[in-house]
């Protein structure tokens, strides 16, 4: 009877420790995932700022600016990039 024992606490804990791995894998891929999310939206931040150009083109499509007006900023803003 002794043997029986011991068997069924060595099988009890031996699905504590896969139990345990798999939490630590699932903990692991979480925090993984978070930080490359983390990673991913701290480069939008930067990518997402519109430049001048892009507000400009904007701003005369929603009719704030005739076209006139935006001929003559686009120029002055090539102007400025051209040495």
């Amino acid at each position: 009877m002794g043997d029986g024992f011991n068997f069924t606490m060595g099988y009890g804990a031996h699905w504590i420790f896969w139990i345990l791995l798999l939490v630590l894998f699932v903990w692991l891929y979480s925090v993984l995932i978070n930080r490359k999310d983390i990673e991913n939206n701290s480069h939008k931040g930067n990518q997402s700022h519109p430049t001048a150009t892009e507000i400009l083109e904007q701003r005369f499509a929603e009719g704030k600016i005739n076209e006139d007006e935006y001929n003559r900023r686009l120029a002055h803003l090539h102007k400025d990039v051209i040495p």
